[in-house]
């Protein structure tokens, strides 16, 4: 009876035994899997803000681009008024063309002009002259004739 005893202790302590063992061996392998999961939790957390500062730095640039793109169109526009105003400032009309006498007369009348206009483009070059510290923006251009090529 004593070794029926002793067997059934060391059944039952074997038992425990490895029944320990596999609690420990599951907390264990929980430890491992919790450990994973915050890595792939930190690497996809660093790929998704990668990813967003990305995309944020390609706004940044397209926006850029806009805002030189706008620039210079304000800055060809201003050009094309100044232009236009020294033209405008210079022509002369010739006599006659302030009241249309008929559509015959208006047509010449805008001829000369249309004429005018193409040959102050074609006899002047449009050169930059820096502005000064009071003028800022403001883009100012003198016309001088153009050098024989």
């Amino acid at each position: 009876m004593k070794k029926i005893i002793q067997t059934t202790i060391g059944i039952v302590l074997a038992g425990l035994i490895l029944f320990a063992a596999r609690i420990a061996y599951l907390n264990y392998m929980s430890e491992v899997v919790v450990e994973q999961m915050s890595h792939f939790s930190e690497d996809l957390l660093a790929k998704n803000k990668a990813r967003q500062e990305a995309i944020a730095a390609q706004a940044e640039q397209q926006r850029l681009v806009k805002e030189q793109a706008a620039g210079e169109e304000r800055r060809q526009q201003q050009i094309k008024q100044q232009r236009q105003a020294a033209f405008d400032s210079l022509y002369q009309a010739p006599e006659g063309c302030e009241v249309f006498q008929s559509d015959k007369h208006m047509a010449e009348c805008v001829n000369h002009r249309m004429r005018a206009k193409r040959e102050f483009e074609a006899d002047y070059q449009w050169t930059a002259v820096e502005s000064s510290a009071d003028q800022q923006g403001v883009i100012r251009y003198s016309g001088a004739p153009a050098t024989a090529q």
